[in-house]
């Protein structure tokens, strides 16, 4: 099973009303949010943990999860408002305005005795969760928690409008990808945690403190896959873009699905990948989020409408 922890939120998207005036539509979202539902539409056996207020924004989120066949057991729900995110589209590109204060995310807490663990095959970290206390800590002790029976994997996307502290933040990540098996960075990501780094420089360096996978992804330019031994690349697929948002969160849930159905997981199996893996993982994935860009909103693919 994959267990995705611990972001969840509402995103207001711009939209036009029926009168013509602007006006916010909310959308379930979140970085690690939409990577459990990608999973989950791909057919995988996959799990959210995490604080989700039980205010009708709550609500909204559970019910998201569990119509994408996401099993919510490990949520904890509390009366803390729900994380609250404003979209503004500059070329097509999502940015966004968070609301984040005391919400129950934000005070999630990781119990390993009250959270059932077993079966657990790969950890997904990542994304606003990363950044403040309490719940940055409380992540790290999860992944602490499960690396030693679980494949980690991370996704940091960096929000740096949402960080107060970059020198804080950048040390934190450098800690939490020292745990991971799987990285995977956007080329902004990687400008704002190694300003003036190549990509290679940074996938060497992750490589050699643990990594066995490194993902650097470059939006329209396609993707890179790092190992000690290989480099891949795989270009994006052509698609008349809606918008961008979850294309990042799809393509990086597709390729862990691809490997865990593969059944290449399990760390000493990862360590020992080849292009005969990790071509067919950066195509799947790439063909996943060519569909969430031609439609609004993070919307992933279900299965079935995948390419045989």
């Amino acid at each position: 099973m994959i267990l995705v922890g611990c972001e969840s939120l509402i995103d207001f998207v711009p939209v036009r009303s029926d009168s013509g005036m602007d006006a916010y539509r909310p959308v379930v979202g979140g970085g690690n949010l939409n990577i459990a539902v990608a999973a989950g539409r791909l057919g995988v056996p996959v799990a959210f943990i995490g604080g989700v207020s039980s205010d009708p924004f709550g609500e909204m989120i559970v019910e998201h999860l569990r119509e994408s066949n996401v099993d919510v057991a490990r949520v904890t729900r509390s009366a803390r408002q729900t994380t609250l995110a404003f979209v503004k589209y500059i070329d097509k590109q999502a940015r966004y305005m968070f609301y984040d204060e005391a919400s129950a995310g934000r005070m999630w807490r990781f119990d390993s005795k009250a959270v059932p663990l077993a079966g657990v095959d790969l950890l997904h970290i990542g994304s606003t969760t990363l950044i403040n206390e309490p719940v940055s800590g409380e992540t790290k002790r999860m992944a602490e928690a499960l690396r030693a029976k679980a494949t980690i994997a991370i996704d940091p996307n960096c929000r740096p409008a949402m960080t107060p502290d970059p020198a804080a933040y950048r040390k934190r990540i450098a800690e939490l990808m020292a745990l991971s098996d799987i990285i995977r960075v956007s080329v902004e990501d990687l400008d704002y945690l190694r300003p003036g780094s190549t990509a290679e420089a940074a996938a060497a360096d992750w490589l050699k403190g643990g990594a066995a996978v490194v993902i650097v992804t470059d939006g329209g330019a396609g993707a890179t896959a790092y190992t000690k031994s290989s480099r891949m690349h795989r270009p994006a697929l052509k698609v008349e873009v809606v918008d961008t948002i979850g294309a990042g969160d799809t393509f990086h849930a597709a390729f862990l699905v691809n490997l865990y159905e593969a059944k290449v997981i399990p760390r000493e199996k990862l360590r020992a990948l080849t292009e005969k893996e990790i071509g067919p993982a950066l195509e799947f994935a790439a063909q996943a989020a060519a569909i969430t860009c031609s439609r609004p909103g993070a919307d992933p693919p279900w299965r079935r409408e995948m390419p045989v």
